[in-house]
């Protein structure tokens, strides 16, 4: 055998699970590598969970110091082999952006390099924490309490797993490929079934890709710092969960009730109306300026009845999701609300014989009281005493009755 085992062994000895180099290049080396005894039975995905699923993560070199990286690629190529993989040929990896000239082994030599990796990188090792840890590492806090309640605290460095890496993006690549082919099945599918109908409904293909960022671990030169960090540079993400707004629009309306404005730009309109129809502080009427006012008011029964029909496309698109009542209907509105005025304005069904007046008394004193705020704090735009508000109340129940 042409290869120097000595050498790989050697290199071996210093592979760990846990690199220093992999949170900041320029610490110095040093890692963790676990043992059997550091397996963990917990409900999580991490290299201790796997240990104790009889899943090892690959180990890996702290620091590129002489031949370390090409025996580091030999041993990964070992593993390969031992699990029946066939590694990338030359002409695949030139076409990567990391050239890739380590020199091929024969089967038995790879066997060879597998069987000192196995047996070097047994037992654990703490390579570099037996002193003060590089600044360049960070550190968290944790307290801990012990038995007489006396708590202290422990200096924790948050470190990642290369091979734990590794695992995670191979079953992310073999979900995504197989995701890929059932989407060619049913894009086969639908083309099939719009031939014999062309309006036919078809469901969209549920998206289930796992998606991948691209970090930029290691810098320029990432093989520095281990030969698994690549692995490293392409975690898992999501998206940040979206509020469902109209859910919880709809929602507030059921348990809280309804806000119906008023609009600022027709109370200022009626405004101008009452002051041309005022002389000397006196109220002028006739056929043409009662038409008028009707007209007017009119315009805020319609504006409000808008925004009923929008209160109710927000409700009818949550229905299912709004509580029931004892037969099972969805209701838009809490019971304690089934008396609230402005409820039986989106409600029918919550509207008595009394609910045109009652509604017209609301609107009426909503616009008459109405008040915009100013610079100077909140001004009434309209000075109308209780019988000018009991006027237009009369009108307005007529177009409600």
């Amino acid at each position: 055998m042409s290869l120097k085992l000595e050498e790989y062994e050697s290199s071996f000895r210093g592979f760990v699970h846990f690199s220093f180099k992999t949170v900041n290049s320029n610490a110095s080396a040093g890692g963790v590598r676990l043992d059997a005894e550091d397996a963990l039975s917990l409900p999580y995905v991490s290299a201790r969970t796997l240990l104790a699923e009889g899943n090892l993560c690959m180990t890996d070199y702290t620091k590129n110091a002489g031949r370390v990286a090409t025996h580091f690629k030999h041993a990964k190529q070992a593993r390969m082999a031992a699990s029946g993989m066939v590694p990338k040929k030359k002409a695949d990896s030139a076409k990567s952006a990391e050239k890739d000239d380590t020199p091929d082994l024969a089967p038995d030599e790879l066997q060879a390099v597998g069987e000192a990796l196995a047996r070097c990188t047994q037992g654990r090792l703490e390579d570099g924490c037996d002193a003060f840890l590089d600044p360049r590492l960070r550190q968290l806090l944790l307290p801990c309490t012990d038995d007489a309640g006396n708590v202290s605290y422990r200096s924790v460095s948050p470190l990642t797993a290369g091979g734990l890496c590794q695992i995670v993006r191979a079953h992310v690549a073999v979900s995504n490929e197989a995701h890929k082919l059932g989407r060619e099945e049913w894009q086969k599918e639908k083309e099939k079934t719009l031939k014999k109908n062309p309006k036919a409904a078809i469901a969209p293909f549920p998206t289930r890709t796992v998606q991948s960022a691209q970090l930029g671990i290691g810098g320029s030169n990432p093989q520095n710092v281990g030969g698994l960090v690549r692995e490293m540079q392409h975690p898992m993400y999501i998206g940040a969960p979206q509020a469902k707004g109209g859910l919880r629009q709809a929602l507030a309306m059921h348990h809280k009730g309804v806000d119906l404005k008023i609009p600022l730009k027709l109370v200022r309109k009626y405004a101008d109306f009452l002051k041309t129809n005022t002389e000397d502080g006196v109220r002028q009427t006739g056929m043409e300026s009662r038409t008028e006012e009707q007209a007017l008011l009119a315009e805020f029964v319609d504006d409000v009845m808008d925004q009923v029909d929008d209160i109710r496309r927000v409700l009818d698109q949550h229905l299912e999701m709004l509580p029931v009542d004892a037969t099972g209907k969805p209701m838009y509105f809490t019971p304690k609300l089934h008396r609230d005025v402005k409820a039986a304005w989106v409600d029918e069904s919550l509207r008595g014989r009394d609910w045109a007046s009652l509604a017209a008394a609301w609107l009426a004193n909503a616009i008459g009281k109405f008040e915009a705020q100013t610079k100077n704090g909140p001004k009434r735009l309209l000075s109308l005493d209780v019988f000018g508000i009991k006027s237009i109340e009369s009108l307005i129940e007529e177009f409600l009755a």
